[in-house]
């Protein structure tokens, strides 16, 4: 008997037990709609830390992909590990994977965002015997509790952060992906494929792995220096999101980061000092509003918090 179409289909793996009836997703929804109800939740997503990026996106949300970009030193991963330890902090499994930044690096950023140990100690001078045991009782207590996983993978390529989120999700550590950034991945485009169409590849199989999942994932991405020749005051565009085409039709939401200060733009069209404040600007969101929030920092950037 001649092998029909479906039959091959079923013969390559595809897994029948993905398909449900629509009651059992409708009971799911309800289910965690009514927790949310009970827990006296505002957002179905989870939050970025910043109440103007709430108002305006609710959060991040299961199944999507947000990216984040900004120039370099602009604040994308500083922004990224205040996100990731807020989110952990209501103890939310967050799984981050660096492609740039050691894990050591990384652990400094949250050491000094969570204490008062000096940047330049840590980084250059070394820490002064009342900063290390700052850094012993953080270790010991928050950090300690924090479900705030980190990975660093050098050369990785799309299906080493498939496997790696799959053995993160069975050890119950990645509810809340980040991955810092997606340019870094070694894609292995094809002969004849340029960078960008494999990028956008995969950011598909990212966008797929956060539906299989069911997580929100925040991917970090480059942007186009092009920008700085423009006379416009940095207003962003979804072009300014390098390999943007590709990137960005596999995103639910696109946000762009910047800091006028380092523009030189030191004061806003009223007068306001720009000193130490950052500007937010969502501009996609498949599912929800767009628009502009701020945030304030401090001289370092290790300290975020709302404007």
């Amino acid at each position: 008997m001649a092998t029909t179409k479906l039959e091959e289909i079923a013969g390559m793996g595809v897994n029948s037990a993905s398909t449900r009836q629509i009651s059992e997703i409708g009971q799911e929804v309800v289910t965690h709609h009514t927790r949310l109800l009970e827990n006296g939740g505002t957002s179905v997503g989870y939050s970025t830390g910043l109440k103007g990026m709430d108002d305006i996106m609710g959060g991040f949300m299961r199944g999507e992909v947000a990216i984040a970009s900004a120039l370099t030193s602009h604040g994308k991963t500083a922004l990224s590990l205040f996100m990731a330890v807020q989110i952990a902090l209501k103890g939310v499994p967050v799984y981050i994977i660096s492609l740039e930044m050691s894990m050591e690096q990384l652990y400094g950023r949250i050491l000094m965002s969570m204490s008062t140990v000096s940047p330049e100690n840590l980084r250059m001078h070394g820490l002064t015997e009342t900063e290390i045991a700052v850094a012993k009782g953080l270790n010991e207590t928050t950090l300690k509790r924090l479900p705030l996983f980190i990975d660093y993978i050098a050369s990785a390529r799309p299906e080493d952060i498939r496997a790696k989120v799959k053995l993160a999700r069975k050890r119950k550590q990645c509810d809340f992906l980040i991955l810092d950034y997606i340019n870094q991945l070694d894609t292995g485009h094809a002969q004849g494929e340029n960078l960008a169409t494999s990028l956008g590849h995969a950011m598909k199989r990212i966008k797929d792995l956060a539906v299989e999942e069911n997580i929100p994932a925040l991917v970090l991405a480059q942007m186009n220096r092009e920008i700085e020749k423009r006379n416009d005051n940095y207003k962003h565009k979804l072009s300014d999101l390098r390999d943007s085409g590709v990137l960005e039709q596999a995103a639910d939401v696109v946000f762009f980061i910047n800091r006028p200060e380092l523009q030189g733009n030191g004061k806003g069209d009223d007068g306001e000092s720009l000193v130490g404040i950052g500007n937010i600007n969502i501009l996609k969101n498949r599912n929800g509003a767009t628009g502009t929030t701020r945030f304030r920092y401090n001289t370092h950037m290790t300290r975020i918090s709302d404007y």
